[in-house]
């Protein structure tokens, strides 16, 4: 069919295909209305989760936890954790050979025997309150925004510490998820490194030349 240079086209008539009058018909329908459709937000999930180290002072309990670098050593599961970027973007250490660890650089955590892995950006380092923040930036399980906060605390009375785990993050998708499920395996995974830290602290320190 032709369309002349006239009549219709001379006010501004503009051809258009049914679905797309069938889509602005939609979207002016709903506008009218105030009733714009938008995307479902996610589902947020939340919760904390400690261990008991007694016996273990908090600062012997921290000098572990605040190893960035070394989750292998003390997190249950995790055989691999290496550094990705120190925060500085050039992923260098400093003269003395020590991984800089400071806020913005990366980790890649994973387990070999799962074949599981994630990246974690530390977001926050407090020594004076023995904190720290990260969060997921990539990773095969299923994480969307992922934030972690680990603290070791004082136990009130009793010589030793605490290590808490609290978490904040969208609904992680993949079957067998759930929040009580990520509760459950963050509960066994800050026991884990509750006995972990105790064995790491308790370890006698040998001396060079004895």
């Amino acid at each position: 069919m032709e369309i002349s240079g006239d009549g219709e086209a001379r006010r501004g008539w503009v051809a258009a295909t049914a679905p797309e009058l069938c889509r602005r018909g939609a979207v002016d329908a709903a506008q009218k209305g105030g009733r714009v459709a938008a995307a479902a937000p996610l589902e947020q999930w939340r919760g904390a989760v400690e261990a008991s180290l007694p016996g273990t002072p908090s600062g012997a309990a921290w000098a572990h936890v605040a190893s960035f670098f070394s989750a292998h050593r003390y997190l249950p599961g995790i055989d691999v954790c290496e550094r990705v970027e120190d925060g500085t973007g050039n992923g260098e250490e400093e003269e003395d050979g020590h991984q800089l660890v400071i806020p913005g650089c990366v980790r890649h955590v994973a387990s070999r025997a799962t074949g599981l892995w994630a990246r974690e950006q530390l977001l926050e380092a407090d020594q004076a309150a023995r904190r720290f923040r990260y969060a997921v930036v990539a990773s095969n399980m299923g994480f969307g925004r992922y934030v972690a906060t680990l603290r070791v605390l004082d136990d009130d009375g009793g010589g030793g510490c605490r290590i808490s785990w609290a978490f904040e993050c969208d609904a992680v998708q993949g079957e067998g998820w759930s929040e009580a499920a990520l509760v459950a395996r963050l509960g066994d995974s800050v026991r884990g490194m509750a006995e972990r830290v105790q064995r790491l602290v308790a370890r006698p320190v040998a001396v060079v030349g004895a």
